[in-house]
């Protein structure tokens, strides 16, 4: 993937002279065919970590409770703070520069 991946920027850059094109669709490449090629080692029978076409879409109930019960309270946490930092932002948008500067004073010293 890293060899494909710059030998294309250097084609994208240097040669055709793409700029950001000239990076962007060679590491989109690169990584597609890395992971088309993991996806097909990941098949193959006798590996430790092994896909199966029955598995992909299967449903293990008591270990998505598992997940649940951890993720489930740490998204909603996750969420009311992205939130509790908006209000704050927003409450702070509304100061003048020397309120600014005592906020940004004060976030440094905690």
């Amino acid at each position: 993937m890293n060899a494909i991946n710059i030998a294309g920027d250097f084609i994208g850059v240097s040669l055709l002279h793409a700029g950001v094109p000239g990076v962007a669709v060679p590491t989109l490449i690169s990584r597609a065919i890395a992971a088309v090629l993991l996806t097909t080692l990941a098949f193959r029978p006798g590996n430790q970590v092994q896909l199966r076409w029955g598995g992909i879409l299967a449903w293990n109930r008591a270990d998505i409770g598992r997940i649940l019960r951890i993720a489930a309270p740490g998204g909603v946490e996750n969420g009311l703070f992205a939130l509790g930092k908006v209000l704050v932002t927003s409450v702070v948008s509304q100061f003048g520069t020397v309120q600014i500067a005592a906020n940004g004073v004060s976030n440094s010293i905690n």
